[in-house]
């Protein structure tokens, strides 16, 4: 299961919470769910930094 968005974010974490994976795909899960939520977050970085450009 590959994590490409919000909708895929939130049902890896439910998956995750509920444990019903074997501990090797929990595992990747878990590694594909915080490598997409640092994507997401740097998007939000970059974001603000554009936006107080604008404003200064």
């Amino acid at each position: 299961m590959t994590v490409a968005n919000g909708g895929d974010a939130m049902n890896a974490f439910d998956v995750l919470y509920a444990g019903e994976l074997p501990p090797t795909q929990l595992e990747q899960l878990r590694k594909d769910l915080l490598k997409y939520c640092e994507q997401d977050t740097w998007a939000m970085v970059r974001i603000v930094d554009a936006l107080r450009s604008v404003v200064k």
